[in-house]
Formats: structure tokens, C-alpha cells, sequence
């Protein structure tokens, strides 16, 4: 772990979110999606054909760049914990949340975007407490660039295995 990486975490670390810490759903969430979502510090064109760069960020992706670890791991913070937050709104009361159940929803949440998943089907079916409904519903979201992508249907299928 770098010291900046640390650093943030550590500052995370105190507050609540359901029944685990805001450090726990973004240390857990990120240790998930990081090795889906590759670590590259120069930019490249990921398969929907996006200009992407560290762990899928697309807004410093500019041709010809290269990042640092701890430049990476800002880059991921600042886009996953919008999504951590975004989450926490759409579910409201998430005390009977598990870690496995943020980990999985921040993960589909962050590659598809935190507006799709609001209008979601699983999101919907979770909320009326349909877990086995929303747990089907991660099959659903295996596309990028119009095509069924592989590392989509594995990624999806480990978001759906966590859910309890």
C-alpha cells in the first residue's frame, strides 16, 4: 500500500456505512475492483473504446501520459467513493447491508455508472427485497461496445456470488 493510498484510507476509517466502516467498503471494493479493471499507469483504449487509464479512469486519460502508483490511487479514490456515496443514497438504510453486498454493488456501479445502476432493474428488485431477483440481474450486464465481453460474464458472475 502506498503512503498516499494509506494516508486516505486512514482518514476513512472511522466513519459508518451499515454494518461496516467506510474503510472496509472501500478497501474491500477496491481490492475487487482493481484487478477487473486493470492497472495501467499510460493511457490506452479499453474494449468499449474509451480513452482509460490507471483502473478504468477515464477523466485524466490523455494520450502520451504516464502515472504514478500513488497518482493511480488517487485517480481510483476519487472515482470510487462517489460511487460508495451514491450507493449509500440509493439504498438508504443499509444496516443490514453486507460488505459482500456493497463490494458487488460498488463494483457494478462503478463500470457501468453510478446513473445506470440507479435505474436499474437489480437495483429495483433489491430494494423491494428481492435479493435472488437482483442476483440474476448481474447476468444482464455482460456488454461493452455492443458485445458480450468475457471478462464482463466472469466479473458479473463474482459480483453476483458475493451478493447474499
Amino acid at each position: 500500500m502506498t503512503n498516499t493510498r494509506a494516508a486516505i484510507l486512514a482518514a476513512l476509517s472511522g466513519l459508518a456505512a451499515g454494518g461496516a466502516t467506510w474503510l472496509s467498503v472501500i478497501g474491500a471494493a477496491g481490492d475487487f475492483i482493481v484487478p477487473s479493471e486493470g492497472w495501467v499507469r499510460t493511457t490506452y483504449v479499453d474494449p468499449a473504446g474509451h480513452a482509460t487509464v490507471c483502473a478504468g479512469n477515464r477523466s485524466a486519460a490523455l494520450p502520451g501520459l504516464t502515472f504514478t502508483d500513488d497518482e493511480c490511487w488517487l485517480l481510483f479514490l476519487s472515482d470510487l467513493i462517489p460511487h460508495v456515496i451514491g450507493i449509500k443514497k440509493l439504498i438508504g438504510d443499509t444496516s443490514g447491508f453486507t460488505l459482500d453486498d456493497w463490494v458487488a454493488m460498488v463494483s457494478l456501479s462503478f463500470n457501468v455508472g453510478l446513473q445506470a445502476f440507479a435505474r436499474s432493474t437489480l437495483l429495483a428488485k433489491f430494494r423491494a427485497g428481492d435479493r435472488e431477483g437482483a442476483r440474476a440481474e448481474f447476468a444482464r450486464w455482460v456488454h461493452a461496445g455492443g458485445e458480450v465481453l468475457p471478462g464482463l460474464v466472469v466479473r458479473r458472475a463474482l459480483e453476483a456470488a458475493r451478493m447474499s
